[in-house]
């Protein structure tokens, strides 16, 4: 499939790296090597010598084929080696501002068209190629004053693990305070701002890691350690759920989960049953209905030192607070 040809603007012809094609291929065609987009720097017929050169980009200025959209400089440019340039062969690979695997570098702030951004009609899109920002991988240790994404998503993720192996840890740490005195480092982390038109600032989502089959899902522990106090700006807000009464036993009894639930149409001995008791769990029920409601532990759990499977009655349109204090055992407030 014939490409639009890349045309090398400023060259620097002695920043190149040597090319082993496998076909004949032409001046200004694109390669990727592994992630990272190259060009051809001159006509390969393969028959002859496959042995070819590909520019890397450093230091040059590259008219690349675009898909029909409206680029604008500063920003990303993408390669898609699948895209439908302007005027090409469609699927023949083109430049563009939605992230692909494949960045280039930045769209140049001049176009050819004399403004910062391109037009959906453009045939060419002026880039300026950067090594830096086409990196997959950074080895060793970085050190540096700021990080700022330059696409959609920034993502920081932890090492891939073996087989067998744990998941690498990602840490973010202030840094130390002064050999003789001073405090640590604050660190922060904080949503992006909204900046007009009424928009609402950035959420920030803190979550475990998915846990596979029967595994547990990730903990999240919040001043586990070195934690002199914890302020919250905001009340938390707990998972709250609608459960229907079900059942006359604790095999068919309807499951309640943590937080708080609102038990509907209970009409004795009908109940719900408690999540397997884990340290710190709290269940709130609230019994809307006028009638007895029957509240079970999980399997082989207690309730107040009761005998292990039994239940207690909630009377009608009560509530109960219920905390587990082990693994098997939960109390509540009021005492049943």
């Amino acid at each position: 499939m014939t490409q639009t040809p890349v045309i090398r603007e400023k060259k620097v012809d002695e920043l190149t790296l040597d090319f082993l094609a496998t076909r004949n291929m032409v001046a200004g065609e694109v390669v990727l090597n592994g992630t990272i987009p190259m060009v051809v720097c001159r006509d390969i017929i393969f028959a002859q010598n496959p042995l070819g050169a590909v520019a890397a980009g450093a230091g040059e200025v590259w008219l690349m084929p675009q898909v029909a959209g409206v680029l604008v400089g500063g920003s990303v440019a993408y390669w898609n080696p699948t895209g439908n340039p302007v005027g090409g062969v469609a699927g023949s690979g083109a430049v563009t501002g939605t992230p692909t695997a494949n960045p280039i570098g930045t769209v140049s702030p001049v176009q050819r068209n004399g403004t910062g951004a391109t037009v959906a009609t453009d045939v060419y899109v002026r880039v300026l190629p950067d090594v830096a920002k086409r990196a997959a991988t950074i080895a060793g240790i970085v050190t540096a004053d700021s990080i700022t994404g330059s696409a959609p998503t920034l993502p920081i993720l932890g090492m891939t693990a073996t087989p067998t192996g744990t998941g690498g840890a990602v840490s973010v740490t202030g840094g130390t305070g002064g050999s003789t005195s001073g405090p640590g480092g604050a660190t922060v982390i904080a949503g992006g701002a909204g900046l007009a038109g009424n928009s609402a600032g950035g959420s920030l989502t803190l979550r475990g890691g998915a846990g596979q089959g029967t595994g547990l899902a990730g903990a999240i522990a919040i001043g586990d350690v070195n934690t002199s106090t914890i302020t919250l700006g905001r009340m938390p807000r707990i998972p709250t759920a609608v459960v229907t009464a079900v059942g006359t036993v604790q095999g068919d009894a309807a499951v309640v989960g943590e937080g708080f639930t609102l038990v509907i149409n209970a009409a004795g001995p009908q109940g719900v049953v408690l999540p397997s008791a884990v340290p710190g769990m709290q269940c709130y029920i609230k019994n809307r209905d006028n009638a007895i409601l029957r509240v079970y532990p999980n399997v082989a759990d207690a309730i107040n030192l009761l005998s292990v499977n039994l239940p207690v009655d909630l009377v009608a349109r009560g509530a109960l607070n219920l905390i587990a204090s082990d693994v098997t055992t939960w109390y509540t407030f009021p005492l049943l």
